[in-house]
């Protein structure tokens, strides 16, 4: 009787331990697994710690945030920009003896469940490397900051310290929000990648900086992409391993010593400016060896999702990439607007134990329509951009991207959430919002602001400048939870047309009524045409194949150069020729260089400027695209003053590095066959690639 009573009870707990896990599970659908630290939620707000005991809220500073004290003792804090005579950023300033980082002394504030004041007895001090960083965000007023924490009598050795109750590493990165008027888009994107992604994120703190004893208002302290047992754990590189892990990511701003030459570098289909940096193994581990092994491996994987057999539906790709992570990346990259996925701050790791995977993320300051210029919500922004327009070739890919999205929504990126998730981060940092603006409150006139620090106007939708800028800190959030809901709504609709993108062969018996050998004999002809007619095409106009039709015609030289002048040949002599130019891009004003959204009415219009100015020549940089050609055409055939054309070439950064000798093979050679399709292509006998 008592065995049979115990069984009762264990089947009992048992089944009341299911229900339970039942419960739990049905409330986290759509996450993954990991165990996120949310600052917000673990640590008490202001209205929980109730009045300050210890100065009654009168303190300079009294705050429920933690507190990151820096002392620079005077010194220039190296890494703010400059620009060239271009205006774009030529470099970056040093510190006063010409060093790229200083040592700096550093505390923090950081109890458990009490007020924190400016001096407050430290809870972690010590020597730090510091200096600005990011790229857009150099130019901000409020500067984010590289930390790395070292032993304080040698400043070459790493010291590892836990901040903010964070795991212990190295490097540090103070993010200080200014763009970002809300102050919480890292905090809140990063928590909800770790959940959606299921592997490790960097963690995040606010806190509030003081900096040479000057308040610097609310900063997040994050933890920085590093290969570490704390951070990204990957198998550890010892040297000579044939076999390794690695992290690479790509960026436009590179040390040129880490840019490895990968095969979507090497055949034109990285974005202009942008190249692959490898950051593990680090710099003292990067062998000629290591470099091959990392260039090949990666290499492989995008010859792979560029290949024919691609198209053919190969699941070839399976084999080297970790499908959920570019899942889930995708979804969390689409949802949030981030537009420069494979345009910087990319990530991409391999494990020697496993797969290539993408990630881990980093940088959301312009997540929901917080960049210099406007993100559409209701496009996709993603879906044909760098790898994953391959992807979205792949039918598997594109139902598992649908089908996560959906479960997605209906747990961690439900409306629901999202809206009662940003309240609770607001409603948490308090008063330490109010005290931000207090310092940074001028930033929202835009008027004060510099056109690198706000965003612009939008000639779409008729956006002036004060109304493309928030004018409050409430206006700010509630312009951020409007994207997001309007996104999400406009996701929600739309997530099912990324079928479109699936290559349609499997549907092609059905599409060309043919069947078994009939189909192959099909195909095969076909094939074989397409090959005829690709062969010939490349051959003329990539190969520079001439066919002869007519007799050659006399080599004329219209332009020369004659000692410091130009000359052109008038039927009958060579004269003088005085050029009066102007250089032409293929972007409008306002817009980044690589936007390539000047159309043939721009380029007619800028001509007809040009010439009522009396300029008689344009030039550009590099190769332009149709448009800017048939508008030059069409322009010159029109007046009878035509404007003359200076046509430059792009340089290969990589031969040119790697040489140091303009006269070296490698550079020369390149060089040569650059300007030869270039002289092809203006003539018409050759395409771009």
């Amino acid at each position: 009787m008592t065995a049979m009573r115990r069984g009762i009870i264990a089947m009992a707990g048992t089944a009341v331990c299911v229900l339970l896990l039942a419960i739990f599970f049905q409330d986290l659908e759509g996450r993954t697994g990991v165990l996120r630290y949310q600052q917000h939620r673990e640590q008490p707000s202001e209205e929980a710690l109730g009045p300050c005991s210890v100065c009654g809220g009168k303190s300079e500073l009294c705050t429920h945030l933690p507190i990151i004290r820096i002392e620079t003792g005077g010194q220039t804090i190296p890494g703010r920009p400059y620009e060239g005579p271009d205006g774009v950023t030529a470099g970056y300033y040093t510190g006063n003896f010409g060093e790229e980082e200083i040592l700096v002394q550093f505390s923090t504030v950081n109890g458990e469940g009490v007020w924190h004041h400016g001096d407050d007895a430290s809870t972690d001090e010590g020597t730090a490397l510091f200096r600005y960083r990011g790229n857009s965000s150099r130019w901000f007023a409020k500067g984010s900051f590289r930390l790395k924490t070292v032993e304080e009598d040698d400043p070459l050795t790493a010291r590892r310290l836990g901040l903010l109750g964070m795991d212990s590493g190295e490097e540090w990165a103070l993010h200080g929000p200014f763009l970002d008027k809300t102050l919480m888009r890292n905090y809140m994107c990063m928590n909800l990648s770790a959940e959606v992604m299921g592997t490790w994120v960097p963690e995040t703190r606010f806190c509030e900086l003081v900096l040479d004893g000057e308040y610097q208002g609310v900063y997040l302290l994050m933890e920085t992409i590093d290969v570490d047992e704390n951070r990204l754990d990957l198998g550890e590189y010892t040297p000579g391993d044939p076999v390794l892990s690695y992290l690479v990511r790509i960026e436009p701003y590179t040390n040129p010593a880490k840019v490895l030459d990968n095969f979507t570098l090497y055949s034109y289909r990285m974005e202009p400016g942008r190249h692959l940096e490898l950051l593990y193994p680090g710099t003292a581990n990067q062998t000629q060896q290591v470099k091959r092994y990392v260039q090949a491996d990666f290499s492989e994987a995008e010859r792979l999702l560029y290949s024919v057999e691609m198209l053919d539906g190969s699941d070839a790709w399976r084999q080297e990439l970790d499908m959920d992570s570019f899942v889930n990346y995708y979804i969390l990259m689409e949802f949030f607007g981030i537009n420069d996925a494979f345009g910087a701050s990319t990530y991409f790791y391999r494990d020697v134990r496993g797969k290539l995977s993408i990630g881990p993320v980093w940088d959301y300051n312009n997540a929901f329509d917080n960049l210099l210029r406007p993100i559409d919500s209701r496009e996709f922004l993603l879906s044909q951009r760098g790898w994953f327009a391959e992807l979205m070739q792949d039918e598997d890919f594109v139902e598992r991207v649908i089908s996560r999205y959906r479960q997605l929504r209906r747990g961690i990126l439900s409306e629901e959430r999202l809206l009662s998730y940003e309240k609770e981060i607001e409603e948490w940092l308090g008063g330490a919002v109010d005290r931000n603006f207090e310092v940074w409150g001028y930033t929202f006139d835009p008027e004060q602001l510099s056109t690198r620090e706000r965003q612009r106007p939008d000639p779409i939708t008729g956006k002036t400048l004060r109304e493309a800028n928030p004018s409050s800190y409430e206006e700010a959030v509630e312009w951020m939870m409007e994207y997001i809901v309007d996104r999400g709504e406009w996701m929600d609709e739309h997530i099912d047309s990324l079928r479109q993108y699936c290559h349609p062969s499997r549907f092609a018996n059905q599409m060309l009524g043919l069947e078994g050998r009939n189909m192959k004999r099909f195909m095969s002809a076909a094939v074989l045409l397409l090959a005829l007619v690709l062969g010939g095409y490349w051959a003329i106009f990539y190969g520079g194949f001439y066919l002869p039709f007519g007799e050659r015609p006399a080599l004329s030289v219209p332009f020369r150069a004659e000692g410091t002048e130009l000359h052109r040949w008038d039927g009958e002599k060579y004269t003088a020729l005085t050029l009066r130019g102007v250089d032409v891009t293929s972007s409008l004003p306002g817009h980044y260089a690589t936007a390539y959204d000047a159309g043939e009415e721009d380029y007619l219009r800028w001509f007809e400027a040009i010439g009522d100015m009396g300029a008689n020549a344009v030039r550009v940089t590099s190769v332009m695209d149709d448009d800017f050609y048939n508008a030059l055409y069409t322009y010159n055939t029109s007046h009878d003053q035509p404007l003359y054309m200076l046509q430059g070439t792009d340089i290969s950064d990589y031969a040119n590095d790697r040489s140091k000798d303009a006269y070296h093979a490698d550079f020369l050679n390149t060089l040569l066959e650059d300007g030869k399709s270039l002289v092809d292509i203006i003539h018409g006998r050759k395409d771009l690639p």
